[in-house]
């Protein structure tokens, strides 16, 4: 379904004239009570009978349906399609229905997926084609499981400056997608927004066409989600035919705020999970074991309007790496998850490997629910195994074979301080997913090392792009580099031969082994 409609001279008629919506809610012909219906700035709620009237400027040029638990909407392809255009002038009342249909939804699995940046360039359409088979088997086996299956992208599927470019616009990028075998929502990210208009409403809606209304809510089973636009984008110098300047900035519009405010206060059972999705993440990434810092310029008033529900996860992109945080209010946690692309798909050829910029897999993360309750949250690592959540690292042996290097200020500036043997009998431990409800215990000949965490660079990813891309006579980019991240561990073992046993343990009491051998090389494999 298209959104073109969306974009007509309704949005500058008649300011300040309220119109009506209204319409009804059904499944199998019979009324729906008790149904959220918006147009992104009022709300109303549907009567015993399904039936809703809605005051409405009609600014946005359409109204969705807040999905209930145990019902799903129309589908395009696998793009659910919950909202519908309003063609009237603000002066006229017109009639919106919609029909849903019944799911059994209240055991289900929630995937969540971000930064694609799909381009044409460096493989990326055949490494796509392997994260869309291991996302379908994840898929597929979670349905075998007896769990409902949705998901959601949360931005940047395409990069802007390429869409013409490299023809991948989010409308090629929307059929690629179509493989992937899940009800599958989206958000915008940065990159999803038109370079070649100024504003960031113009912006918005050719990503608008092709997947709906860019700030909305849904309910699966008892769980309520609620999707945020939280980029604004401040682009200047643009023209159909020109690029514009492509900046733009973190933080809600006040219509966003005001809308998401009512949205929370239609929800009732404030104890059920609430999964509330944005493109930018809440907190900075932490690079330094120093207390969370908001990214979002009100990040408090954000977790004010969270005040009262006790079940909240806040899931978030654009960082590209892991970065888990418990909110402020104690009630939840965010969960930065890292992008598909890795590097920008460079990795796999440079070094056989599709690694993030903190030494993360790329991955997605899977949220189980059993009706009230979250059973558990998990990072899958595209291509490994679902138990795959740690990487160990013998320091002895991992280091740069600085031979294939040629320019020495360039190794000492982009080896992240890997660049010589060590002899310290230092094991680094990268624990992908780590929150602090989690444990990290290691043991040698029986005997319980200290295990202290710290702000570091992954030496595998320093490997695999920093030093490969010197390696071929190219500088690493700045977005590509290496990055500092505080999921890491060390200990210090006695004997530089010994095996360790390393046991890591989430916070849902899962254990994920590794009887180390060492000396273990990785340097090797590299070149």
């Amino acid at each position: 379904m298209s959104l073109a409609l969306f974009t007509t001279a309704i949005q500058a008629e008649g300011k300040g004239v309220k119109a009506s919506v209204t319409g009804r809610v059904t499944a199998e012909g019979k009324g729906i009570a008790g149904v959220v219906v918006s147009d992104g700035y009022e709300l109303a709620v549907t009567d015993s009978k399904g039936c809703y009237k809605l005051p409405s400027k009609k600014e946005n040029g359409y109204v969705f349906v807040s999905t209930p638990g145990g019902y799903s909407p129309p589908m395009d392809g696998n793009t659910p399609v919950f909202w519908k255009p309003l063609t009237e002038s603000t002066d006229k009342t017109e009639t919106v229905d919609f029909e849903l249909k019944k799911v059994t939804d209240r055991k289900h699995a929630f995937i969540a997926t971000s930064d694609k940046h799909l381009t044409r360039r460096n493989g990326d359409l055949e490494q796509y084609a392997v994260f869309v088979k291991d996302i379908n088997a994840t898929a597929d086996s979670l349905r075998a499981a007896g769990y409902h299956v949705e998901g959601i992208d949360l931005g940047d599927l395409t990069w802007d400056q390429h869409w013409r470019s490299r023809d991948m616009s989010p409308a090629k990028v929307k059929i690629i997608e179509q493989a992937i075998d899940m009800p599958l929502y989206h958000l915008m990210g940065n990159h999803d927004n038109n370079p070649y208009f100024n504003t960031d409403r113009e912006a918005e809606k050719t990503f608008e066409r092709e997947f709906g209304p860019i700030y909305y809510s849904f309910n699966i089973g008892e769980a309520h989600y609620v999707v945020l636009d939280n980029i604004i984008y401040d682009s200047h110098g643009a023209t159909p035919d020109t690029m514009g300047s492509r900046t733009f900035r973190v933080d809600f519009t006040k219509h966003v705020m005001d809308w998401f405010k009512k949205d929370l206060a239609t929800v009732k059972d404030k104890s059920a999970p609430l999964i509330v999705s944005m493109h930018a993440p809440l907190f900075h990434v932490d690079r330094s074991l120093m207390p969370a810092r908001y990214r979002l310029p009100d990040g408090e008033g954000f977790e004010e309007c969270l005040k009262g529900f006790s079940n909240v996860r806040v899931l978030s992109g654009h960082s590209h790496v892991i970065n888990n945080i418990p909110l402020k209010g104690g009630n939840g946690i965010e969960h930065n998850i890292p992008s598909i692309c890795g590097t920008f798909w460079y990795t796999d050829a440079l070094s056989g490997n599709h690694i993030c910029r903190d030494g993360s897999p790329a991955g997605y993360l899977v949220i189980l629910m059993d009706g009230d309750q979250i059973e558990r949250a998990y990072y899958k690592c595209y291509d490994f195994p679902a138990d795959y959540q740690f990487r160990a690292y013998d320091m002895n042996t991992t280091y740069v074979d600085s031979t294939k290097i040629a320019d020495p200020v360039a190794l000492k500036k982009y080896s992240m301080g890997y660049m010589t043997p060590r002899t310290d009998n230092e094991v680094l431990i990268n624990v992908f997913n780590y929150d602090p409800s989690w444990r990290i215990e290691v043991t040698e000949n029986g005997k319980p090392l200290s295990v202290i965490r710290l702000a570091s660079y992954d030496p595998l990813h320093a490997l695999s792009y920093n030093c490969n891309q010197m390696a071929t006579g190219k500088k690493p980019s700045k977005g590509g580099l290496t990055a500092i991240t505080t999921h890491l561990f060390k200990v210090k073992a006695k004997s530089p031969t010994s095996t360790l046993d390393i046991k890591v343990t989430d916070g849902y009491g899962r254990v994920y082994r590794q009887l180390m051998e060492r000396p273990k090389k990785f340097h090797e494999a590299m070149w």
